[in-house]
């Protein structure tokens, strides 16, 4: 274990003191388009800009198009000052996602050296968003139309995250956090004739604000490292719904994440995700498919926790999650210019529980990290609604 980190450390270092000295603002021409510029100043500081093009297949295929772009500073005296990230795509199952955000790890200059991130978002789809509940969402497949289960989402939002450390003691990190998040939500049926999601009348309908305010602790060793070799990462937080909207939701919120991370042979790692998440009193049904936490996930399925299910097909006010996956990791190469490290995962799974119903699927892949900041995903997995490709940047675990 300690040859692997270490080496891995090594490399870093190797980066830091060579490619990122080697000046550059050219644009490199290959065949996927990464376009990235080393060593510019941004804020009187050295940052590295990354993007990436999203290949667009054949309609159908269920591939999307776009870009991504993100800033990040690359100091050596802190090698993650801040980044700026911004990511939009268009799917072929008529779906827009747009997101924007900052993070700045730790201000030095404020008081208390906190932590601050702010993030944005806006999506629409169509095609692309289920409502199932309880039996609903395990049998109504087989008795319904696919297209009763969808409907016409149109999200947007924000969330402002404010961190206070108040212990190191390397490698133990401990912090505390509060956060708020507001969301909007507009739908309408797809099909006016034959809708689950109109049918139920689930609250949220016809009140499409929310907001809520969370407060936790963080206790950790892997800090924000961005693809895990070794350690742990706990957090429990409550969150309350904002007294503006308590009226219509008055709900509250419990969520408890396990991070686990096991080198169990030479370059090879056992990663484990645990959460457990309750909403007490009543909540609008989007908050039922979401889980709380330091970062949010607004959709359990399709995400890391629950692969390869469809967005918006659980919604449950009462969930526990695993998600398992062993990482090989390999050489780290240099690929378009930057310092990057592959991993490969032979398999994975992910399962889900939520007041008696079940969830399970599987999966295999590959995770490329480069530059210690920019990091993409693509996993091919089957759950009980059949096969799926799945091509992400970051993850949740």
């Amino acid at each position: 274990m300690g040859s692997f980190n270490g080496e891995r450390d090594l490399n870093r270092e190797k980066r830091l003191g060579t490619d990122l000295e080697n000046f550059s603002n050219s644009v490199e021409d290959t065949f996927v388009s990464i376009i990235q510029k080393r060593n510019a100043r941004c804020l009187g500081h050295d940052c590295l800009f990354q993007g990436i093009p999203i290949a667009y297949s054949r309609p159908g295929s269920g591939f999307w198009g776009g870009a991504r772009l993100k800033v990040t500073d690359i100091s050596r005296r802190n090698p993650d000052l801040w980044s700026m990230d911004l990511f939009a795509v268009r799917s072929d199952s008529k779906q827009w996602v747009g997101r924007g955000g900052f993070d700045f790890p730790q201000i030095n200059s404020l008081p208390l050296n906190p932590r601050i991130k702010i993030r944005g978002h806006y999506s629409r789809s169509t095609e692309a968003r289920y409502y199932g509940q309880g039996e609903i969402s395990k049998t109504y497949a087989e008795k319904r139309s696919d297209e009763a289960a969808r409907y016409d989402l149109r999200s947007v939002g924000y969330e402002l995250f404010l961190g206070i450390p108040v212990y190191k003691n390397a490698p133990l990190d401990v912090s505390l956090f509060s956060q708020y998040v507001y969301k909007k939500q507009n739908n309408r049926p797809v099909n006016a004739n034959d809708s689950i999601l109109f049918e139920a009348q689930p609250l949220g309908i016809g009140a499409p604000h929310s907001a809520s305010v969370h407060a936790g602790v963080i206790v950790e060793t892997i800090r924000r490292e961005k693809l895990p070799t070794k350690g742990w990462s706990d957090s429990l937080s409550f969150a309350v719904a904002v007294p503006k909207y308590a009226k219509r939701y008055s709900y509250r919120r419990l969520t408890f994440i396990d991070k686990r991370y096991l080198n169990i042979a030479h370059r090879v790692v056992f990663a484990h995700r645990f959460t457990y998440d309750r909403l007490f009193d009543p909540a609008p049904y989007w908050e039922q498919s979401a889980v709380g936490g330091p970062d949010p996930i607004p959709n359990i399925a399709s995400s890391d926790l629950l692969r390869v299910y469809q967005s918006g097909r659980f919604h449950e006010d009462s969930k526990i999650l695993s998600s398992s996956e062993i990482r090989w990791h390999l050489q780290p190469i240099k690929l378009w210019g930057q310092y990057c490290e592959p991993a490969v995962v032979p398999f994975g799974i992910n399962f889900g529980y939520f007041s008696g119903l079940k969830a399970l699927s599987g999966f295999a892949g590959s995770h490329l990290l480069c530059s210690n900041s920019f990091l993409m995903q693509a996993m091919v997995g089957y759950s009980k609604m059949g096969p799926a490709l799945e091509v992400e940047f970051g993850q949740n675990f």
